[in-house]
C-alpha cells in the first residue's frame, strides 16, 4: 500500500498551531516532540513529522479500512536525511520525505520492493476545486494510457473511507494511488 502528503511551508508557517505546546502534545509522541525541540529548523521538522504521519495513515487506511483519529498512535522514527520508519499498531511503513524551501513531501509504503512514480506540482490557482481537479486529471491521464481507454471513460470515486479509486466504465481498476494537496501544491503517487 502507499500514501502521500504534501505541506506548503508558506501556508503552514502562518498557522498558529505548529509551535504551540498543546498542539504538539496532542499530535506528536514524546520522542517526536524531543526531535522537534532539538531541531534548529523546528518548522521543517514539525511538518516533516506531520507529513510522515499523514502519508502512513493513508496507506494504513487503504490496507486495513479502519479509520481513526489518533495521531499519537502513529509513531515516527525520523531521519533528517529524508528516510524514516512509521509504526501504526504492528504495521510498519517506510517513508521517504523530501524537504525543500517551500514544501515538504512524504511517500509512505508498506513494501520497499514495490516501485512507485509520481509528481509534485505548484499551481497559481490554489482553490480546493482547482487542486482537486488537477490532481485527479493527472491520475486519469495516466490511467488512460495504462488501461488503453479514453479519458472520458475514466473517473475517480472515493469509497466509504474516503479512499480514491479509479474506474473505467464503472469497473474498478487495479491502480493503487494516493493524492494530496495543500496551499500551492498538489502531488500524486502511483504504485507500479
Amino acid at each position: 500500500m502507499i500514501g502521500n502528503d504534501i505541506v506548503d511551508l508558506n501556508e503552514a508557517s502562518r498557522s498558529r498551531y505548529w509551535n504551540n505546546q498543546r498542539f504538539l502534545s496532542k499530535v506528536f509522541t514524546t520522542s517526536e516532540r524531543d526531535i522537534i525541540l532539538d531541531s534548529s529548523t523546528r518548522l521543517h521538522t514539525t511538518w516533516a513529522l506531520w507529513s510522515m504521519k499523514e502519508s502512513a495513515y493513508k496507506a494504513h487506511l487503504r490496507k486495513y479500512k479502519k479509520p481513526f483519529f489518533a495521531p499519537l498512535k502513529i509513531a515516527c522514527d525520523f531521519d533528517p536525511e529524508g528516510t524514516g520508519k512509521i509504526l501504526i499498531d504492528d504495521a510498519v511503513y517506510a517513508a521517504n520525505t523530501i524537504v525543500r524551501e517551500d514544501f515538504i513531501y512524504t511517500v509512505a509504503v508498506t513494501d520497499l520492493s514495490r516501485e512507485y512514480t509520481g509528481k509534485i506540482q505548484k499551481v497559481v490557482d490554489t482553490s480546493y476545486t482547482n487542486l482537486h481537479n488537477k490532481s485527479y486529471q493527472d491520475v486519469i491521464n495516466i490511467g488512460s494510457v495504462q488501461f488503453h481507454e479514453h479519458v472520458n471513460t475514466i473517473e475517480i470515486k472515493k469509497d466509504e473511507y474516503g479512499i480514491p479509486r479509479i474506474f473505467t466504465d464503472n469497473k474498478e481498476q487495479p491502480l493503487i494511488f494516493s493524492i494530496t494537496h495543500h496551499g500551492k501544491y498538489y502531488a500524486y503517487v502511483i504504485l507500479k
